[in-house]
């Protein structure tokens, strides 16, 4: 379902044919654009999934200008991506897998960036905080201290577990493992490590995982 007028924004479907299509709603996900000129655009097949006929998945544009693409393959339960201000881009890879809730929240920021790989699976109660709400700022010169600088970037094939949170300008790169209950607070650019701990901390290297 989608609520508001359309101001220029726009949902776009790219079907198996090739053919793209705009649609007013999309069969269990719930959008709300509040702002102008966004664009959401999803390839099929993908899945938003019911639970005893209960919608779980939403995304609510407040800002201008952002865009927001989901590859083909996706399946999730629940997914919300919410609080997006101005300006900023959301990339879903290929055949993203979650089992339960993943929860990208923009704290109203503008000009940032989230990103999923290829391949990627996520655990269930995912949280994603790309700001942290508040201002906290210098006293004597009036200056933000804790401004979102680059966004989230989750590479390729990477395994989430269950209840793991990223916060502002973090990445995990390809072919890695976040444990369970796990606090990202910085960026991981090494490839094909295990992540772990509160805050998390590289485990263990040379590592890969499979379905």
């Amino acid at each position: 379902m989608i609520f508001g007028n359309k101001n220029g924004n726009k949902i776009l479907i790219h079907k198996k044919d090739g053919q793209v299509c705009e649609v007013s709603h999309i069969r269990g996900l719930n959008v709300r654009f509040k702002g102008k000129n966004s664009t959401i655009e999803i390839w099929e097949p993908f899945c938003f999934r019911r639970r005893f006929g209960e919608l779980r998945c939403k995304i609510r544009v407040a800002g201008d200008n952002n865009y927001i693409k989901i590859d083909t393959g996706l399946d999730v339960l629940s997914l919300q991506i919410i609080h997006i201000k101005d300006n900023n881009k959301i990339t879903i890879g290929k055949n993203f897998f979650s089992s339960g809730l993943v929860k990208v929240d923009f704290a109203a920021e503008s000009n940032l960036e989230f990103s999923i790989g290829n391949d990627c699976m996520f655990g269930q109660n995912i949280k994603f905080m790309l700001g942290d709400n508040h201002r906290i700022y210098d006293i004597n010169t009036n200056e933000q201290l804790n401004a979102s600088k680059r966004g989230i970037k989750i590479g390729n094939h990477v395994w989430l577990a269950r209840n793991v949170v990223m916060l502002k300008d973090t990445s995990i790169a390809d072919n890695s493992v976040v444990a369970y209950g796990s606090l990202v607070t910085k960026n991981f650019l090494k490839e094909n490590i295990l992540i772990g701990g509160y805050p998390a901390k590289e485990l263990k290297e040379n590592i890969n995982w499979e379905k």
